[in-house]
């Protein structure tokens, strides 16, 4: 796992290169919203509020990280016998996430999400709590 590129030791030795003053701290602060997060937006709770420090990280990867690369994801160095050799991305993919991110806040997580559920929960719990009582009426109507 240590040579994996979501290992913790990857992401937190990305963060010590940067000029930050807590690196540590920004690395795993990195690490947890990026995975509590995401977990958070795959199953569709509390995307609005999961949605803010996601997008947090990804315009600080933006314009610390990837914006000198330039905007291509995909940049080829060179290819020789040996296959094709890749430099380091631009900030593409980061801008599709974070438009992503930005049409599940404005756009709602769907019908399967849990905060769909849950809403839709309440809407029946509310309309059970009113079943019994008698719709309200105005003064002189029939």
């Amino acid at each position: 796992m240590p040579n994996s590129p979501v290992a913790p030791t990857s992401s937190l030795a990305s963060c010590m290169r940067l000029a930050c003053h807590s690196r540590s701290f920004s690395g795993w602060a990195t690490i947890l919203i990026e995975v509590i997060g995401g977990l958070l937006i795959l199953c569709g709770a509390f995307v609005p509020l999961a949605s803010v420090p996601m997008i947090v990280v990804l315009l600080v990867a933006i314009f610390t990280v990837h914006l000198p690369n330039g905007f291509s994801s995909i940049k080829l160095v060179a290819y020789d016998g040996s296959g094709a050799h890749f430099g380091q991305p631009g900030y593409e993919t980061d801008l599709l996430c974070l438009a992503a991110l930005l049409a599940l806040c404005f756009g709602g997580a769907g019908p399967l999400s849990l905060d769909d559920y849950v809403s839709a929960g309440e809407l029946n719990g509310s309309a059970a709590a009113n079943q019994g009582r008698a719709p309200d009426r105005e003064a002189g109507s029939v």
